[in-house]
């Protein structure tokens, strides 16, 4: 960018609440108190980011020939529509290409963003349903029913959540394993501040997260992944092929 915009005032977001806001504690569950505009990624995932683009010039930098910048006419960055991805951007570029100070990556259109996607495909959706109708599969969520009870008493989450925590147990996983690698304290009741998620709630809860389908099922989950990730994987083989790399 050239002329008066580039010179502009760097923003960077603050959280903030206000009391006069009658709405302030009524939307949830969330991060009571957090300075952080969610979905943020921590100090610590930004400099994951950086190591990875270090390591990563460590490895190919001399190979391939690549300057300490970016040059558009030799690589390209693909971010999705969740934030989260340009901030590991900004980490992985300045490792990778430590001289570049201004990058354009690219970006698609959310209603057909094959990196994160939510395109409509009526045939992966029926094969969802199977598979999350099944009897394994619920009988998984059963089997954690007590776990999830604790959980949900102290994050405040509702049994019958319309956000996806109960579907599955990516949401409390996540959460769970970002504090534990960042070596974070585990989360705490915010009315009840002494009863927390103790580390053998944790042990009890991650295995859950790993739900093994029987064969009748593994075909449809196998037809549902290419089906919903098939044109990122068709791209990356194109681009591979094009340079003759082996898949």
């Amino acid at each position: 960018t050239s002329g008066p915009l580039s010179d502009v005032t760097d923003i960077q977001w603050q959280a903030s609440t206000n009391a006069l806001n009658p709405f302030t504690n009524t939307v949830g569950p969330g991060f009571v108190g957090t300075t952080c505009q969610l979905p943020q990624i921590t100090d610590q995932g930004l400099q994951d980011a950086l190591t990875h683009g270090q390591d990563l010039r460590a490895v190919y930098a001399s190979r391939l020939g690549l300057s300490s910048r970016l040059d558009p006419s030799t690589a390209k960055i693909r971010v999705t529509n969740n934030q989260i991805t340009s901030q590991v951007a900004s980490g992985l570029v300045k490792g990778l290409f430590p001289g570049s100070t201004d990058v354009e990556v690219f970006i698609q259109s959310s209603s057909f963003d094959s990196l994160e996607p939510a395109y409509s495909c009526s045939k992966a959706n029926s094969l969802k349903n199977t598979i999350t109708s099944s009897q394994t599969w619920n009988g998984h969520l059963t089997a954690a029913a007590g776990v999830y009870a604790q959980l949900d008493a102290i994050s405040g989450i509702a049994t019958q959540d319309t956000g996806g925590w109960h579907s599955s147990f990516d949401h409390y996983y996540d959460n769970m394993s970002a504090k534990q690698c960042h070596g974070k304290t585990l989360p705490c009741d915010v009315n009840a501040t002494s009863t927390c998620v103790s580390q053998d709630l944790v042990c009890r809860f991650v295995p859950f997260n790993s739900v093994v389908l029987p064969l009748t099922l593994l075909s449809r989950q196998t037809l549902f992944t290419a089906l919903e990730t098939g044109s990122i994987l068709g791209s990356s083989e194109m681009r591979l092929n094009r340079h003759n790399i082996l898949l």
